[in-house]
């Protein structure tokens, strides 16, 4: 776990410090290069002189980890730094199409005076940049690091923060919530001169959409093949090894295959939920079990919401947060004793066509009467569309148990939900969606993982985040992935070659607290705290009448999970604000202990 920052155009070491200091929770220690005057370059990590590189031209930072394409002997020996540095050398900028990992840096070019900032394929790593008013560039993982420079413009972007009250996510073209800050886009490479002026100068796109005509079974090795050979290039990397366990084939499969390559070195395995009725935490400890694992149960429930949720904002720095971020805090913090790196099934549903919101594109697919009325219900879904059609305002009211609450206005934005893109319909239509939004729908979700993780110091690591397990993901044709209305058939039944074929069947519920009357009790103290009309009239970023339906939403008792995280949303925003427009960003205060409370099994239900 580390993170890069540093400044071009004069801060000082006390700003460099001071940056650090927001950044602290991912690297116990910093390196710092200055290369030029009035140009500072830094990794923070566990390890000294692996993440810094220099020669008489460039100095280049790095946090992650990264090996050249078909080079694993020199990569394996190589540290990032100097595996970057070398290929930036022979590649230039294109040097992102010529490596593999999870990464982000920042190189400074002596002779261009340019500084070079790129990330890996999927944005596994975050990193942000602003420029000053009056020149200079400066860099961070987090942007919280950022604002510890003089004159920070705090500007709001409010357009941004509405699009977040629908979608729950921060959009991809690198706008962030506020207007000075931009992030590097996945498997982009900026040039930004010294005039904070960018270009994107290389950009390395998802594997293309190549469907195999093969025979299936033939295409089940193969999967299989390239995901157990992912997970043991991971493990290379990984130090102590743990694994986030839910009922979901994807973590299951994780788990056999890095309990087959470490042999019998120690194995933790970890879930969250709501105690050991709950369905996800029972398939997790009976999978620990079968292979030997240290398993761990952490227990969150509503009760710690309270204390949770603000820090929780603070280090995905948007309220972009769910319940399940909150249960993967907590899980995190846990793990910070026994683990470096955290191993999931992360990008297996975007792969594999996992998630409920695909089998409404499918039946878009199949249906052409209802193309209409299922596009805008899958906007809802995704973009937090206003339905128009009676029909898909119907869907919304079946599926929803009733309509549900307007979106909260941001008071000054312009920024309508739109309707989501969706390419012709043909025979590989998913495919081709599933193809074309990769890159997108890990930009919603993975800081939702890297960032809680972060936050105890622990590295996120997925077999599918490899670039080749992806080209090898859209080769399988869209009826293997939704059969017979079983979604990621596929992946099922490539896995059973790894995993007792048992464990190949369960159903997935969803990692997130139950809501239920516990949960709407303290979404109602929340609500009574934040989003009072005097707190939120304070702030003035939410329109105090458009939350006038939110409070009276609960229905017998409880509340529909997609009302509840418009309320969340809400809550979440003023939480933000708080800690990034009154703090300026500033770390809030984190107890010793892990709020949720943990058992700890090894290899057995008892």
């Amino acid at each position: 776990m580390g993170a890069i920052f540093g400044t071009v155009g004069g801060a000082s070491h006390e700003t460099m410090g001071r940056m650090y200091e927001r950044l602290r929770h991912r690297g116990e220690q910093y390196e710092l290069a200055d290369p030029a005057r009035g140009v500072m370059l830094a990794a923070a990590g566990r390890a000294r002189s692996r993440y810094v590189a220099s020669d008489s031209r460039y100095s280049l930072v790095v946090d992650g980890w990264v090996r050249e394409k078909n080079d694993a002997e020199r990569s394996g020996n190589d540290s990032p730094a100097e595996t970057l540095l070398e290929c930036y050398r022979r590649f230039g900028a294109s040097l992102i199409e010529h490596v593999e990992g999870d990464f982000a840096f920042a190189l400074w070019d002596r002779l261009t005076q340019t500084l070079f900032l790129g990330r890996d394929l999927l944005g596994v790593k975050p990193l942000f940049w602003t420029a000053y008013e009056d020149g200079g560039i400066a860099f961070a993982s987090e942007y919280k690091a950022l604002m510890a420079l003089p004159g920070f413009d705090a500007t709001v972007d409010r357009d941004v923060l509405q699009r977040v009250q629908g979608a729950k996510y921060l959009p991809m073209d690198g706008t962030v919530l506020f207007r000075s800050v931009r992030s590097v886009g996945p498997g982009k490479v900026l040039a930004i001169d010294p005039r904070g002026e960018p270009r994107q100068v290389a950009h390395a796109a998802a594997p293309p959409l190549a469907v195999s005509r093969e025979p299936l079974e033939s295409l089940l090795a193969r999967i299989a093949s390239v995901f157990e050979s992912s997970v043991a290039r991971r493990l290379e990397a990984a130090g102590r090894v743990g694994v986030a366990l839910s009922g979901g084939i994807d973590s299951i499969g994780v788990a056999f295959a890095c309990s087959r390559h470490l042999g019998d070195a120690e194995l933790h395995t970890y879930t969250a939920g709501c105690g050991m009725e709950d369905p996800e935490v029972r398939t997790a400890s009976l999978v620990s079990s079968r292979i030997g694992a240290k398993h761990h149960v952490v227990e969150v429930t509503p009760r710690h919401l309270a204390d949770a949720l603000p820090l929780v904002i603070w280090h995905l720095e948007a309220p972009i947060a769910r319940t399940e971020t909150v249960q993967f805090y907590e899980l995190g913090r846990v793990a910070a004793a026994d683990v470096d790196t955290m191993f999931t099934g992360a990008a297996a549903d975007a792969l594999y066509a996992g998630m409920p919101n695909y089998k409404i594109l499918r039946l878009y697919e199949l249906l052409p009467p209802l193309r209409r009325a299922l596009h805008e219900f899958h906007s809802v879904t995704q973009t937090g569309f206003d339905p128009r059609d009676r029909l898909s305002r119907l869907m919304c009211a079946l599926y929803f148990k009733g309509m549900l609450p307007p979106v909260p206005q941001i008071v000054g934005a312009t920024f309508r939900a739109p309707l989501t893109d969706l390419p012709p319909v043909s025979d590989e239509f998913l495919n081709e969606y599933l193809q074309r939004e990769i890159q997108q729908d890990s930009a919603q979700w993975l800081p939702k993982l890297e960032r809680t993780l972060a936050a105890s110091g622990i590295e996120l690591a997925s077999p599918f985040f490899d670039p080749e397990t992806i080209r090898v993901a859209f080769s399988v044709p869209e009826r293997y992935k939704i059969f017979g209305w079983r979604e990621k058939y596929a992946l099922r039944r490539a896995l059973r070659q790894l995993v007792d074929t048992d464990l190949t069947s369960f159903q997935k519920f969803p990692m997130r607290m139950r809501f239920d009357v516990e949960f709407a009790d303290a979404l109602d103290e929340l609500i009574g705290k934040y989003l009072t009309r005097e707190r939120v009239s304070e702030h003035g970023l939410i329109d105090p009448h458009s939350l006038d339906a939110l409070r009276g939403y609960r229905r017998r008792e409880r509340y529909v999970p997609e009302g509840a995280m418009r309320a969340w949303t809400a809550i979440g925003t003023e939480i933000w604000a708080e800690e990034f427009i009154d703090r300026r960003g500033e770390r809030p205060y984190e107890g010793a202990e892990p709020v949720g409370r943990t058992a700890v099994r090894s290899g057995s239900l008892a």
